[in-house]
């Protein structure tokens, strides 16, 4: 939540922003698979600022008790 008058957050490289929400919160991760994941978030409030992408980053669910693969650990 941002307070009135309150300085929008500016990340420099390098720097992260620690989110308490889950991505599993947001989707259900429970069947085995490969998810991709990029996030975005506006530059400002408006709407029609610019928009700020992350990597894209990749997660693959095994089922239950199988052991990952060399090439995953």
């Amino acid at each position: 939540m941002k307070i009135r008058g309150e300085k929008e957050p500016v990340l420099k490289p390098g720097e992260s922003k620690v989110d308490p929400d889950c991505v599993s919160d947001w989707y259900d991760l429970s069947q085995p698979g490969t998810y991709t994941i990029q996030v975005w978030e506006h530059t400002s409030n408006d709407p029609a600022s610019s928009v700020v992408k992350s990597n894209i980053v990749t997660i693959t669910v095994l089922p239950a008790g199988e052991p990952p693969s060399a090439k995953q650990q």
